[in-house]
C-alpha cells in the first residue's frame, strides 16, 4: 500500500496548523500591508521613495535666529545695573564742598547701580549711570558740580562688575554664573570658561535663551561655522544637554533595542547599521517599515491631508533595488520612529517544517507500522 499520499495530506495539514501559532518576533510583510490598507485600521501606508524621503525630511528646527545672529557684542565700557563704582573728586579751592579738611580729594568707593540703572552721588544728586562708560558718568558729575565748586577733577571706576553676567547649565564641566567681560563675549568663549564638555560635540545641543527667544544648535555646527558662535547678552542662559533622542529597532535586525542617535541627522540606512544590520537568515529587505506619528503638513504634501492632524503612518522601503537603498540614503530618521524589519517567507517556512518534521516522523513510522 502507497501511503505517500496520505504522508503528504498529513504534512500539509501540520504546516497549516502549526504556521498559525508559530513563535515569531511580529506581524508579516502581508499582516502590515493588509492592516494599513483597510480604512478601518486608520495607518497609512507609504512606499518610501526619493520624492517621499525629501518631502519627509524634517526642517531644521535647531539654529539661532535672526535676532541672535545679528546682535552685536555688549559694550563692555558701559556700566551695567548692579556693578559697584568707585567715584574720586579732587578740588582745586580750599573750601572745597567734599573734603572739607584740606585734603583736596575725596573718594567714593561702593556706589552701587541701582535697579533703575541710577547711582546716587553727595552733592550731585541721581545720575543715570547704566548703558554709559565711566567717562560719560565722569563728564556728568564734572558738570553737575561745575557751579558748586572750582573746576573739578573727577575720576570713575568700576570697582566691581556685578550686573553683566550669562548662566551655565547642564553637561558644562563647570556650571554657574559668570561675568560677561570681553574675553567671554560670545559662545565658545563661555562654555571653555566653564570648562568645556566632556562628549563629542556632535552629540552635544547648545541652547541659548534671552528673555522669550531661544535658539539651539550642535556644538560641532558651532565649531564649524563661526556665524554660529553668536555674541551673549547680560542675563543670557545657556544649557548644554546631551542629545536624548532615540528610536526603536525591532523584527530581523542584528539587535533589537532602543538606539541612542549617534549623530545630528540620521538616514534609514544608517539607523539600520546602528542596530547592527538586517538579520541575513531572517530578514526581508523587500518589507522595512518605520513607523511614526507625522506632522499634518507632510501629509498633505504627500497627498494624503486626512483630517489635518497627525497620522500613524508607516513608511514601507524596498532595499532589493538601487532605488530604494537610494531612497534609504535619503529617508531621515526622527526621534521616536519605530523601525521594523518583516521576516522572510523562507524563514517562517523554515520554521514551520521544523516544527512539522516530528509529526512527519511519526506519521512515517505509524504508516511502516501499519504495513506490517
Amino acid at each position: 500500500m502507497n501511503h505517500t499520499p496520505k504522508m503528504i495530506t498529513a504534512m500539509m495539514a501540520a504546516l497549516a496548523l502549526s504556521g498559525c501559532g508559530l513563535p515569531r518576533s511580529g506581524p508579516y510583510i502581508e499582516e502590515l500591508t493588509a492592516s494599513a490598507e483597510d480604512p478601518a485600521a486608520g495607518v497609512e501606508l507609504v512606499q518610501v521613495d526619493a520624492a517621499v524621503a525629501e518631502i519627509t525630511r524634517a526642517a531644521s528646527v535647531d539654529g539661532f535666529g535672526p535676532d541672535f545672529l545679528a546682535a552685536r557684542e555688549e559694550n563692555y565700557d558701559a556700566v551695567g545695573k548692579g556693578d559697584l563704582l568707585s567715584v574720586s573728586v579732587w578740588e582745586a579751592n580750599e573750601n572745597a564742598i567734599f573734603a572739607p579738611d584740606g585734603a583736596r580729594v575725596a573718594r567714593i568707593e561702593a556706589i552701587i547701580v541701582d535697579g533703575r540703572g541710577e547711582i546716587y552721588v553727595p552733592f550731585v544728586g541721581r545720575l543715570h549711570a547704566a548703558g554709559r562708560t565711566p567717562g560719560q558718568i565722569r563728564e556728568a558729575i564734572r558738570a553737575a558740580l561745575a557751579d558748586k565748586t572750582l573746576d573739578p577733577q573727577v575720576e570713575v571706576r568700576v570697582a566691581e562688575r556685578r550686573g553683566r553676567s550669562v548662566t551655565v547649565s547642564g553637561i558644562a564641566a563647570k556650571n554657574g554664573v559668570f561675568p560677561l567681560e570681553r574675553q567671554n563675549g560670545r559662545l565658545l568663549s563661555t562654555i571653555s570658561l566653564a570648562g568645556g564638555v566632556g562628549e563629542d560635540p556632535l552629540n552635544v545641543r547648545v541652547k541659548l535663551r534671552r528673555g522669550d527667544l531661544e535658539g539651539a544648535a550642535w556644538l560641532q555646527d558651532i565649531y564649524n561655522d563661526p556665524a554660529l558662535d553668536v555674541a551673549l547678552r547680560a542675563g543670557d542662559t545657556l544649557i548644554l544637554e546631551r542629545d536624548a533622542r532615540t528610536f526603536a529597532a525591532l523584527g530581523a535586525v542584528g539587535s533589537q533595542s532602543l538606539v541612542p542617535f549617534p549623530k545630528p541627522t540620521m538616514s534609514a540606512l544608517e539607523a539600520l547599521a546602528a542596530a547592527r544590520g538586517l538579520q541575513d537568515a531572517a530578514a526581508d529587505p523587500t518589507g522595512v517599515f518605520i513607523f511614526r506619528n507625522e506632522a499634518p503638513e507632510i501629509m498633505s504634501a504627500l497627498g494624503r491631508p486626512g483630517d489635518g492632524g497627525e497620522a500613524q503612518t508607516a513608511y514601507l522601503i524596498d532595499l532589493t533595488s538601487s532605488q530604494g537603498l537610494f531612497a534609504a540614503d535619503a529617508f531621515e530618521i526622527r526621534d521616536g520612529d519605530s523601525i521594523y524589519v518583516t521576516t522572510a517567507p523562507f524563514t517562517r517556512w523554515r520554521k514551520v517544517l521544523g516544527a512539522v518534521v516530528p509529526t512527519v516522523n511519526f506519521a512515517a513510522s505509524t504508516a511502516t507500522l501499519g504495513s506490517f
